[in-house]
């Protein structure tokens, strides 16, 4: 787990060379974005209690047990063998009411980088759920606290989205810019041909980087838990609630996400 922390910090743009063989300095990366933290120590204590019994916990216990590679959401927390909990601590107020999934595109070189990014105290964003292209998921915050995803936005007559919404972030490099035969993108990555999604528009092409199976998958999971935990009325774009967006884009099947969710 060490090397994917390093490797991620390379992908935001910090410098890891001080840190290579040090100790304490591989310790201040721990200590700064724990893997198990803020949603981790609440998840191990609702497990802890799940295990014990406590009041009417028994039969929830049983049904784990025999469901127990399908996902849930439990005291706001998404439980299921592919999530890993982050700490977010800069995000601390509570959501007063929750109508609506905010889809994002990460633009970003990976689903841990990106994850990483999104906790640092030190940036102004921030989300609910990273999700990745292997189908792994990144908790960074409860579903009951507010996250800074969806910036200046208005949808359904209301304006800052952030105090009713919450917010996923797919892990994809979004547009991308031919050179030849080969496909960049905006961050200087390569992507094969077969990652690519090509649109026309006015005459001319552009090219995105596709979403994988598993991602779009597990995406409809958690959104068809979010639905039924919270009540959601609307899934959304980023780029339906705030026009200067474009994510997560066009190769990202959107309507075939809401016709499935029966949005």
């Amino acid at each position: 787990m060490v090397a994917e922390v390093l490797a991620a910090y390379r992908d935001v743009g910090v410098c890891v060379g001080d840190f290579v063989g040090d100790v304490h300095g591989i310790d201040v990366i721990v200590r700064q974005f724990p893997f198990v933290g803020f949603a981790g120590d609440r998840a191990r204590g609702i497990r802890d209690r799940k295990k014990r019994g406590e009041g009417n916990r028994e039969f929830v216990v049983k049904e784990m047990e025999i469901k127990r590679d399908v996902m849930e959401i439990i005291e706001n927390l998404l439980f299921g063998e592919n999530v890993t909990y982050l700490q977010c601590s800069k995000c601390k107020v509570k959501l007063s009411s929750v109508d609506t999934i905010v889809l994002h595109g990460t633009v970003g070189a990976g689903a841990i980088s990106s994850a990483l990014y999104l906790c640092r105290p030190d940036t102004s964003v921030s989300a609910h759920v990273v999700v990745g292209r292997d189908a792994e998921i990144f908790q960074l915050l409860p579903f009951d606290v507010k996250a800074w995803h969806a910036g200046k936005s208005f949808h359904a007559g209301r304006v800052n989205l952030n105090d009713c919404s919450i917010g996923i972030e797919l892990d994809n490099a979004g547009e991308l810019q031919r050179v030849g035969d080969r496909y960049y993108s905006c961050f200087g990555r390569e992507y094969s041909p077969d990652q690519v999604y090509t649109t026309e528009e006015e005459g001319r092409a552009r090219y995105w980087h596709s979403f994988t199976e598993g991602q779009f998958a597990v995406t409809e999971e958690i959104c068809r838990l979010l639905k039924v935990c919270y009540g959601i009325k609307y899934l959304v774009r980023h780029s339906d609630i705030t026009p200067r967006k474009t994510d997560p884009g066009p190769a990202f099947p959107f309507d075939e996400l809401r016709k499935r969710l029966k949005f």
